[in-house]
């Protein structure tokens, strides 16, 4: 049984008490969309939306898709979908036990293999009948590319890839946690004269909402480099109602200190919830987190994250084999590895993060882009990686690092992986 649990407070009540709400129009926006994929046609009550998150599906993405669906979406219904096969939820540590916990029912959720979106999007585009709006990523993934001509709002804290500049809303901003622009959204339809979306905001949604800016910013830690004034004053809001802010944000410093302790009980938790990956084995490790991309010059790379260190994921036994068979089934050519996790005690651990190289299609370090790669992200200043592979008994073909800047999330590897084969291709 978990030691963690949910801080006792108001707002987490409430997110109990609203739950039932939430269950019962989740269940309506699904049942419409799995008619619809049957029925396509619009006739069975207008226009359908569509909310996707991305293929990662962490708290912050899920969050944002149930609340965009059911806040922001518009007069049209709106059908939240996580991006992810339903068996996957419980690999989202943090997700699956916050879910659980307020008492949102999952079967009501939709997932990406519940219903194909993309066939839905395409074969009801003549009718312009279904639309998409994406949420936590502003490209959809590469076997979802179907979708870039039903995309009508955008929402998101990554690089901008430039696409759907007509989108409405396109918020793409680089805040800490994408949550935040959601409930800026909220708050931009009560000022602007509209339903004080975030006044009345479900209490479940609210601590969602709350929960994934906490986790992405890291409680709203500066240090760690990921928090945003725009991240701060979103949780301030979200809090307000619980805690005595004025509409202005102003409170007194008790109730500011209570807030805190609050926030900061409730990322202990979620942070608990999100790294006990002890039960997962290692191919569900490798699929806990991942993301791949094909690169300039036509390399398919992916990124595999989870919580523990790659010390004990190869503990578990099956480690290289496990690698070897996620990257194949994924018809990669490279398969890279990041952990980030807590060591020591609590109390006194020590937040780490680790980079490897996993497989590659010609024999890991022997394969020529693969080692072109390692000696570019090696290079990286924002990395500060030290190779610590030698005598560690890791697979053959593996090559590991200790990554020294911890401020260096898959955000801003990805970009360094896909600069490095830009850079190749405009040079042969």
């Amino acid at each position: 049984m978990a030691s963690y649990a949910l801080p006792a407070g108001a707002l987490v009540a409430a997110a109990r008490r609203d739950a039932p709400a939430l269950n019962a129009r989740l269940a309506a926006a699904q049942e419409r969309l799995l008619g619809a994929g049957g029925d396509s046609s619009g006739e069975g009550g207008g226009a359908l939306q569509l909310a996707l998150c991305n293929e990662a599906c962490d708290l912050d993405g899920i969050a944002c898709a149930l609340t965009y669906a059911l806040e922001v979406g518009g007069d049209n219904e709106c059908a939240p979908v996580l991006n992810i096969g339903r068996a996957d939820l419980p690999l989202r540590g943090e997700a699956a036990w916050l879910l659980e916990s307020i008492g949102v029912d999952v079967a009501t959720l939709t997932f990406a293999d519940d219903v194909d979106v993309v066939a839905l999007a395409t074969d009801a585009r003549a009718e312009s009948s279904v639309s998409v709006a994406l949420l936590d990523h502003n490209s959809p993934a590469a076997h979802q590319e179907g979708l870039a001509a039903a995309v009508y709002a955008v929402v998101d804290h990554h690089d901008d890839a430039g696409r759907f500049t007509a989108a409405s809303p396109r918020v793409v901003a680089p805040v800490g946690s994408c949550a935040t622009l959601v409930a800026e959204l909220l708050l931009a339809a009560a000022d602007s004269g509209g339903v004080d979306h975030l006044a009345g905001l479900n209490g479940a949604l609210r601590l969602l909402l709350l929960s994934a800016v906490l986790v992405d910013t890291a409680n709203l830690d500066a240090s760690v480099g990921r928090a945003t004034e725009r991240d701060a004053q979103a949780a301030t809001l979200l809090c307000a109602p619980f805690f005595g802010e004025g509409a202005d944000g102003s409170e007194d410093v008790g109730e500011k200190e209570e807030e805190a302790a609050f926030c900061a009980a409730l990322f202990g938790a979620l942070t608990e919830a999100k790294y006990d990956q002890s039960a997962l084995g290692v191919a569900e490790l490798l699929r806990k987190d991942y993301k791949q991309w094909d690169a300039p010059g036509g390399v398919r790379v992916g990124i595999a994250g989870f919580g523990v260190s790659l010390q004990d994921a190869a503990q578990k036994g099956g480690l290289g084999d496990a690698m070897k068979a996620f990257a194949v089934e994924r018809e990669l050519d490279i398969l890279l590895v990041m952990a980030a996790f807590y060591e020591g005690a609590a109390g006194t651990s020590t937040f780490r993060r680790q980079l490897a190289l996993g497989w590659a299609r010609d024999g890991g370090t022997a394969d020529a882009r693969a080692v072109g790669l390692l000696e570019a992200l090696e290079a990286s200043p924002e990395l500060d990686l030290a190779d610590v592979s030698e005598g560690a008994g890791w697979p053959p073909g593996c090559r590991v690092y200790d990554q020294r800047n911890l401020k260096a999330t898959r955000k801003k590897v990805a970009p360094a992986m896909l600069k490095h084969f830009d850079d190749l291709l405009a040079a042969a």
